[in-house]
């Protein structure tokens, strides 16, 4: 699966950074793509949707789950799991990167100055 990993430089002051970890919605399978609610465009030049690591690695049995508490506690859980693995691929593309959990928002990186980077991974899902 390819995996698009994007450091962008905030407009603060400060060196602060946002790290974000999506996939092509082409990688996912037909039926995949037919439950995915929302996709994201990053590059105007490109329009290619994307859609969150989180909703790609969306294993078959929760997306069939039907409506209600148990969907949304193994979301939850899915979604833990995911930042754990998310955190070592933007740190695998982006060195600079050091941190114990994926920032939510940004982070301040002091001393690092860099502008905007995409890094394209190719990963086993």
């Amino acid at each position: 699966m390819r995996i698009r990993v994007d450091r962008t430089r905030m407009a603060m002051d400060g060196t602060f950074y946002a790290y974000d970890v999506t996939v092509p919605l082409a990688e996912l399978t037909e039926s995949h793509r037919k439950d995915v609610g929302y996709t994201i465009i990053k590059d105007s030049a490109h329009r290619d949707p994307l859609v969150t690591f989180e909703e790609a690695t969306r294993p078959e049995e929760q997306r069939v789950m039907e409506q209600g508490w148990p969907k949304y506690e193994a979301w939850l859980e899915h979604e833990k799991a995911c930042k754990a693995r998310m955190l070592n691929l933007a740190m695998t593309a982006f060195p600079e990167l050091v941190a114990t959990e994926m920032p939510t928002l940004w982070l301040e990186i002091p001393g690092f100055d860099a502008t905007h980077a995409t890094v394209w991974l190719e990963v086993a899902q």
